[in-house]
């Protein structure tokens, strides 16, 4: 997967002119945290921002290479400035630092909030893992300077694939519990000059549910391996969608929803295709509805009219039209995920 240039999806001011009419939706006593949950992760989303401490042993831009399969940043010396990286329409801020003094002055300039890395990757080879006190101690002081905590990740950096690390991976666990510095257990990534990587799948899962919820989409377009935080990710947005459509279709009124429903599913496939990272215009829209078949869209438009007709009925009628209207979005937009996201044909079970 390559992030690629989207021409159709995900324009902030169509995201406002839906969010301003999901507003004006009445019964949102439930539906709070499931808006909240689509404001954060769609129409209020940016790049990550890592930050990177490891020694000129390691080279630091290696490992964001190897999460954005990408050579987007040249090996060479540590910057101490944030960098805006750009690979394939995907973005993400990068900091390299060392754990010296000199390092304070680049993070005092990210104390504002706007500015905080959201995950710190504590970097060491194995030789250095054994003994890194004097490192971690400098680094727990660096971080305590930011207004708000990053995520930890300790990663062991090798450069071959001979094997775990175990040891490394066990001294620097220990050094970092002698020293109370939150973070996740130690990681082994192997980056070898040539061959396949290790550990880098991983990592990009752990790296990207680790983020705050509006980096998070940004993330997982960019991290091609996240494979399992992008279905979890498009997961949330269809579940939120469902139960959003289900709310709207409460009112009595027929006709009344179509304003909603209609923008609401489009906004809905449209996040799962920027979501994939895949090339998203006019051109693979006509194929995915191609692949959605005649007969599916006719099912979905059949949902869609008995959704108004069992509004006449009295009493029961907006209870079934609303359970109509959230399986047929919980239907489009598992096709929507089979086709983007899982690659699986996942229309036998939406309808």
């Amino acid at each position: 997967m390559a992030c690629a240039t989207q021409e159709l999806v995900m324009r902030r001011d169509d995201l406002e002119e839906i969010f301003a009419v999901i507003d004006k939706v009445p019964f949102l006593g439930s539906l709070k945290r499931d808006i909240s949950n689509l404001r954060r992760v769609l129409h209020k989303r940016r790049a990550p921002r890592l930050l990177a401490f490891g020694s000129e042993e390691v080279v630091a831009s290696r490992v964001l290479n190897a999460l954005l399969s990408d050579r987007a940043l040249p090996e060479e010396a540590l910057s101490d400035a944030w960098v805006n990286v750009e690979s394939a329409d995907c973005r993400v801020d990068w900091l390299e630092l060392a754990p010296r003094m000199e390092s304070e002055s680049a993070i005092t300039n990210t104390e504002s909030a706007a500015e905080a890395p959201d995950i710190a990757l504590l970097l060491f080879t194995p030789a250095e893992a054994a003994n890194a006190s004097l490192e971690l101690q400098t680094i727990e002081r660096l971080l305590g300077k930011l207004t708000r905590r990053p995520a930890v990740l300790p990663l062991i950096i090798a450069d071959d694939k001979a094997g775990d690390h175990q040891g490394a991976r066990e001294a620097l666990t220990k050094e970092l519990t002698e020293l109370k510095v939150r973070s996740h257990p130690a990681m082994t990534i192997a980056l070898p000059r040539s061959g396949a990587t290790m550990g880098v799948a991983d990592l990009a899962e752990l790296v990207t549910r680790s983020l705050p919820d509006d980096a998070r989409v940004e993330a997982a377009r960019a991290f091609e391996d996240a494979e399992e935080a992008r279905a979890e990710l498009g997961t949330m947005i269809v579940r939120s969608c469902a139960t959003i459509a289900m709310t709207v279709s409460l009112m009595p009124v027929p006709l009344s929803d179509i304003a909603f429903i209609a923008p609401l599913q489009v906004m809905m496939v449209n996040a799962l295709a920027y979501l994939s990272g895949r090339k998203w215009d006019k051109r693979m829209a006509a194929e995915w509805i191609g692949s959605v078949g005649v007969v599916a869209g006719a099912g979905f438009g059949m949902r869609f009219a008995a959704q108004q007709v069992v509004k006449l009925a009295p009493g029961i009628g907006s209870a079934v039209s609303a359970g109509i209207a959230a399986t047929g979005t919980t239907a489009l937009g598992r096709a929507a995920m089979g086709y983007f996201l899982t690659g699986r044909d996942e229309l036998a079970v939406a309808s």
